[in-house]
């Protein structure tokens, strides 16, 4: 086919040339070899996690507790807020999180432990700073206010 020619813009007596180009037919062409991927994003990127340093539970066992005997955790109690206050009052100006706390009291099922800070804190034996991450309270509670 000739080339085909329109006047040019207003103002201008230049005529515009086109030409016809091809045709595709998009849907006779193979599939692409891979799936196009959106680029990473600086945002989507998570930091890579702090190491935690090693935290140690007060080498004292329960009285009632043979110390030699094999860790049995499924048989093993929950902490009570006491356990976690005598915890906390270790290191009272430290956030503690609440991951760090089930590890050195030996808690099997974490969601359930956070489940139960987050409890204690709106009944105000502790005080949550962030998210899952504890303190003490900034008026300490006695032993029968806790239960």
């Amino acid at each position: 086919p000739s080339p085909a020619t329109t006047p040019g813009p207003a103002g201008d007596d230049r005529p515009l040339v086109t030409t016809s180009i091809a045709t595709v037919d998009h849907r006779r062409l193979p599939p692409p070899s891979h799936p196009a991927t959106p680029a990473a994003s600086h945002r989507n990127r998570t930091p890579p996690r702090q190491a935690t340093p090693a935290l140690t539970r007060p080498a004292v066992p329960p009285p009632d507790t043979d110390p030699t005997a094999p860790d049995q955790p499924s048989h093993r109690p929950a902490p009570t807020a006491t356990d976690v206050l005598d915890l906390l009052r270790g290191d009272p100006h430290r956030a503690w999180h609440s991951r760090d706390i089930a590890r050195i009291l030996h808690v099997t099922n974490i969601n359930s432990f956070r489940t139960r800070m987050s409890q204690w804190a709106r009944q105000g034996l502790l005080h949550k700073t962030d998210r899952a991450t504890y303190t003490l309270t900034s008026t300490p509670l006695t032993a029968t206010e806790i239960t």
